[in-house]
C-alpha cells in the first residue's frame, strides 16, 4: 500500500533509521538540540526524544505525517489499539504526543508517551514530514 509515496510494509518498518537520518529528517526544526548519552542503548530513540522535548518545551509542535507500520496506543488502562496505516497530524508536547486523524465523518485522536513516539520514529513506523 502507498500513501503519499511512502509504502507501508508489513510488520512495522520501511526500514531502520541511522542517527543521521533522523538528524536529517528532523534539522528543519531543530535548535541546539543534542544527543545525551553515549549508552550502547539506542541513541536514536534517545535523541529524538530529546530534540522533540526540547522544540515542545515551551509551546506544542505539529508536524504532518504518515503512519506506514504498526503503531500502538492504549486508552486510558485499557487494551492496546492500533491506529492503522494513514496520513495524521502529529502535536508533541514535552511528556506526550497527539495523532489526529479523520476517519469518515468523525475526528479520531490517540496518544502516547514522547518516548513510544520517538521508538516509531526510529523503527520506521512513523514517517514525519519535514
Amino acid at each position: 500500500m502507498k500513501t503519499n509515496g511512502v509504502t507501508a510494509m508489513p510488520g512495522c518498518a520501511l526500514h531502520e533509521l541511522s542517527l543521521g537520518d533522523v538528524v536529517t529528517m528532523l534539522a528543519s526544526r531543530a535548535d541546539d538540540a543534542a544527543p545525551v548519552t553515549h549508552s550502547p542503548v539506542d541513541t536514536s530513540e534517545v535523541f529524538v526524544e530529546s530534540f522533540l522535548r526540547s522544540v515542545s518545551m515551551d509551546r506544542p509542535s505539529r508536524y504532518s505525517g504518515y503512519i506506514v507500520g504498526k503503531v500502538e496506543f492504549r486508552s486510558g488502562e485499557g487494551p492496546l489499539f492500533e491506529i492503522g496505516v494513514r496520513e495524521v497530524e502529529i502535536e508533541t508536547t514535552w511528556a506526550d504526543v497527539l495523532f489526529l486523524w479523520g476517519e469518515g465523518d468523525a475526528r479520531q485522536m490517540a496518544s502516547m508517551p514522547l518516548s513510544s513516539f520517538s521508538r516509531y520514529i526510529v523503527q520506521g513506523c512513523v514517517v514525519v514530514e519535514s
